[in-house]
């Protein structure tokens, strides 16, 4: 949630130039719903912009300064008053701003499920009371589907949440491709663990296409930016074959090895 909350400040903000890290956590803790200790915001935003191998395929912040090496997994960043960022150019491609309007936006007034119930409950409404009003001869037709066509577009537009009378962040983002498979996702909760690897961007592109298009979707193996050594998938029984066998359902790997060079890091994912 804290990711929803930085995007939804930096785009609010059209973050172009950049700021300090330390400055745009306190902006995002300033217009989200955001009620913990700054130190949270900053952590992330340092993580949003990461480059090196192993972290982000597409960096949604620029890192300008010291944000983190490979050698500790980030956690040698730089104090986040030193260093800056800002919105890198593909953020709005992959958030289109046209698409703000289809996001799901809830305040204090409880509103339908999705802005497309919303839109046809509001033609039916003002159709019939159109229907009434001009068999009443009470008002022209112009009268009459002005004032339909104004209360469709304050239906249309954009509705946020609230935070002690502020409009904050959405409930969530949809970018026009999965982040989570393309920067992976890693945290527990209660009861609940998740690992997700990273993905090549262009793989998850043609598998989208594919589904589109009513073609059966292929498997794809994580993927790492920069990462110059191979990702091979764990199998139940040590092949595709043993573990068809042992499970009649699609086989799946349930772990992949990561290896470079000489080095090789077994059960890096598990699945």
């Amino acid at each position: 949630m804290r990711s929803v909350q930085v995007l939804f400040a930096c785009f609010k903000r059209r973050l172009v130039k950049e700021i300090k890290v330390a400055q745009l956590s306190g902006y995002v803790s300033e217009h989200t719903a955001y009620h913990h200790a700054e130190g949270g915001l900053a952590t992330t935003i340092i993580g949003m912009a990461q480059t090196f191998v192993g972290s982000n395929n597409i960096n949604l912040l620029r890192p300008n300064g010291q944000f983190g090496t490979r050698l500790q997994g980030g956690k040698d960043a730089a104090s986040p008053r030193y260093i800056f960022t800002a919105l890198h150019p593909i953020a709005r491609v992959l958030f289109p701003e046209e698409d703000d309007a289809v996001l799901q936006y809830v305040d204090s007034v409880a509103l339908p499920d999705t802005l497309l119930d919303c839109v046809r409950r509001t033609i039916r409404t003002r159709v019939r009371h159109f229907e009434q009003q001009r068999r009443g001869g009470m008002r022209s037709l112009f009268d009459c589907l002005n004032t339909f066509v104004g209360h469709l577009l304050r239906v249309s537009s954009p509705r946020y949440r609230e935070d002690d009378g502020q409009a904050v962040e959405p409930t969530f983002f949809v970018p026009v491709i999965p982040m989570i498979l393309v920067n992976g996702a890693k945290g527990i909760a209660t009861g609940w663990s998740t690992d997700c690897p990273t993905y090549n961007p262009r793989d998850i592109i043609a598998q989208i296409r594919r589904h589109l298009n009513g073609q059966p979707v292929e498997a794809i193996h994580p993927w790492y930016r920069g990462f110059r050594g191979t990702v091979t998938p764990v199998w139940p029984g040590g092949t595709p074959a043993a573990a068809a066998a042992e499970n009649s359902e699609d086989a799946v790997p349930t772990a992949y090895a990561v290896s470079y060079t000489n080095l090789t890091l077994p059960t890096i994912y598990s699945v």
